[in-house]
C-alpha cells in the first residue's frame, strides 16, 4: 500500500523454502517472468502486437484495452472466536490506451473490498456460512466507472473502443457482472464501443475430432465460435481430452 500511494515501483513475490524446493525443474522459467514483469514496470515492451495488422476493425481507432481480476485471501480459523475469518479482497485494473498513432500508455488501479465479493459493483451478497467477513472502511461501488474516467482526464484520451478482459468471474456471476460492469464502462465511455469478454480458463466442455482411424484431440489453434461461448484450444495435449 506504501509503494501504490507514493508511485513507487514494486514487485511482490510470495516465496517459500517448501515450495522452490518443487519447482527445481521450472525456476528459470519463474525467474524469467518474473524479471519481465519488472522490466514491463518500468515503461518498456517485453511482447506487443500491431493491433490494426491483428484486427483490421481496430485500424486508426483509439483503443483502450481493460484487464480486471479480483484476489481472494485464505480464510484462516480463529480458536478464541471459534469462527473463520476471511481478509478484505482486492480488486484491479490494468488499462492499456492504444491510441490511433501507434502511441501507447498504461494506468492501473487497485480497490479493497468485501470479503469474497467478486462483482465491481454495488451488489446483493447472501453469505450464510456464518464466517466473519472483514470489510474495507471504504468501499467504492462504481470503481470501474471512476477508472475509466480518470484514464481519460489524466491521459486527455477518448477512446473509440473500449476491450474489457474480465478473469475470475464462473458461470453463476455472468449476469450481475453484465448489469453491473458494463454500464460502468458505457457511463464513463459514452459514444464508445465496448466489447466485455469473460476469460474461463476452468470449463468442463470437451471436444474430440474424427481421424483417418481414431477420434483424438482438435490441433491447437483451433478457434470453435458456434456456441454462445467462443472457445479458443491454445496448445496440444498427448494426454486426456482438450477442454
Amino acid at each position: 500500500q506504501f509503494c501504490t500511494k507514493n508511485g513507487y515501483i514494486s514487485q511482490c513475490i510470495s516465496y517459500s523454502d517448501k515450495d522452490w524446493a518443487k519447482r527445481e525443474n521450472n525456476r528459470r522459467s519463474i525467474i524469467a517472468n518474473i524479471k519481465k514483469q519488472i522490466i514491463n514496470k518500468f515503461g518498456y515492451l517485453c511482447w506487443w502486437i500491431d493491433v490494426g495488422m491483428s484486427a483490421p476493425v481496430l485500424k486508426n481507432k483509439d483503443v483502450l484495452m481493460i484487464g480486471i481480476d479480483v484476489y481472494h485471501s485464505k480464510k484462516t480459523y480463529k480458536e478464541g472466536q471459534s469462527s473463520w475469518r476471511q481478509r478484505r479482497s482486492i480488486g484491479a485494473f490494468v488499462g492499456v490506451l492504444a491510441g490511433k498513432d501507434g502511441t501507447w500508455r498504461t494506468c492501473s488501479k487497485v480497490v479493497a473490498k468485501v470479503a469474497r465479493q467478486e462483482i465491481m459493483g454495488k451488489t446483493k451478497t447472501s453469505d450464510k456460512s456464518g464466517d466473519v467477513l472483514e470489510a474495507p472502511s471504504i468501499t467504492q461501488d462504481d470503481a470501474l466507472k471512476e477508472f475509466v474516467e480518470r484514464v481519460q482526464a489524466v491521459h486527455n484520451f477518448k477512446p473509440d473502443v473500449v476491450i474489457v478482459y474480465r478473469d475470475g468471474v464462473g458461470d453463476s456471476m455472468l449476469d450481475q457482472a453484465r448489469d453491473s460492469e458494463v454500464p460502468q464502462i458505457q457511463k464513463a465511455a459514452k459514444g464508445a464501443k465496448v466489447s466485455y469478454v469473460v476469460v474461463q480458463k476452468r470449463i468442463h466442455t470437451r471436444f474430440l475430432i474424427q481421424g483417418a482411424n481414431q477420434i483424438g484431440n482438435p490441433p491447437s489453434g483451433t478457434v470453435i465460435d458456434q456456441f454462445l461461448s467462443l472457445i479458443h484450444i491454445s496448445e496440444p495435449t498427448r494426454q486426456a481430452e482438450i477442454s
